[in-house]
């Protein structure tokens, strides 16, 4: 039987950029483990930086957790699977496509150092939000994201680029033209809630070039910093 490493299911809001919107409710699915943790390069801004292994986890039938989901969610469409990294386990897309048979509208969250051609079978109930790590992440994780996913991506996807430091801020225009050429997904720039002078940057730069782009607040952050400890489920 397949089974999930699961850190926590729980029902909370998107805070940030997806299909479905930020703000829209959603049962989340926090997978554990990450690749580029694994491989000694973990990710700075992590939300949940004990997801990144798999210390926190319990294993779970794929059917328990999708039970679970359907349990916490009633009446809710939304399920955001997240992690860690949630490509990282072949189990992820029994579920997605679990998820999908009964209704589910189904958001991944991806570091985009994974292939996601897996997922090409893709449907309207099914969207991606994947990274695209800036230098500030490191050269090993920078330079281990993977172009040809872009290529999988939808007009109703996100490509998310964090922005964390000046150096991240010179290379946005670069990586936002790469990103351009090679996808049909929407942009989005993520804001740093915590550095208000970066963040004023972001914007100038956004303004100043007219860079058609989404910029990504982190709303579950500016609201309450506890919501997701607030609202855990069944698995935690």
């Amino acid at each position: 039987m397949t089974e999930l490493k699961v850190h926590s299911i729980f029902p909370s809001f998107n805070g940030e950029v997806c299909h479905a919107g930020q703000g829209s409710s959603a049962i989340f699915v926090r997978l554990a483990g990450c690749n580029l943790a694994a491989a000694g390069h973990p990710c700075l801004w992590c939300d949940t930086p004990d997801a990144q292994t798999d210390w926190h986890s319990l294993s779970l039938p794929i059917g328990e957790v999708l039970n679970t989901v359907l349990d916490l969610g009633e009446g809710i469409r939304n399920v955001t699977i997240t992690g860690g990294e949630p490509l990282a386990q072949d189990g992820t897309l029994v579920l997605v496509k679990s998820l999908l048979a009964v209704d589910k509208h189904v958001s991944i969250e991806t570091n985009g150092t994974l292939s996601i051609a897996p997922y090409a079978f893709r449907c309207k109930d099914l969207h991606f939000v994947m990274d695209y790590k800036p230098p500030s992440a490191g050269e090993a994780v920078f330079d281990s994201f993977l172009e040809e996913n872009l290529s999988y991506l939808g007009e109703d996807d996100f490509v998310k680029i964090v922005v964390l430091t000046d150096q991240d801020l010179f290379s946005l225009s670069e990586m936002l033209m790469k990103a351009r050429v090679n996808t049909k997904a929407k942009i989005a720039v993520g804001v740093p809630f915590n550095n208000p002078v970066l963040a004023k940057a972001i914007v100038d730069e956004v303004i100043q070039w007219r860079l058609d782009v989404t910029l990504n607040f982190q709303l579950h952050k500016i609201i309450t910093p506890t919501i997701e400890g607030a609202v855990q489920g069944a698995y935690n």
